[in-house]
């Protein structure tokens, strides 16, 4: 495991040689995020591929899982795959029963039209 600045030093010494880099937010808490980097070298592509990669700038991606209750730009913790605690428990209680019961009454209404 390194920390920040290990890992964007390395990430700036292969910078030229850089394809495409994911970051994962693996876990975060108040004291600490761990990140989880992915990265693929343009050295590493066969010879032809390389001929028409090799001046393109790498690509970063940056990615979150999020959970089915998660709205856009509502808050929600990033644990949430690994347990994520009471509050994960209880959003995804609501959300399964909304849900359910969202099912049921448009299939009730689908009857009464048929």
């Amino acid at each position: 495991m390194l920390n920040v600045d290990s890992a964007l030093e390395i990430l700036r010494n292969e910078f030229d040689d850089l394809y495409d880099v994911t970051l994962y937010i693996f876990r975060a808490n108040t004291k600490e995020t761990i990140i989880e980097i992915q990265y693929y070298r343009k050295s590493n592509f066969n010879a032809d591929y390389f001929a028409i990669v090799k001046d393109n700038s790498p690509m970063f991606h940056s990615k979150i899982a999020m959970p089915v209750y998660a709205w856009e730009g509502e808050k929600f913790d990033v644990n949430w795959e690994s347990g994520g605690g009471i509050h994960h428990a209880w959003k995804d209680f609501l959300w399964r029963n909304f849900l359910h019961k969202r099912k049921i009454k448009g299939k009730s209404s689908k009857g009464n039209f048929g």
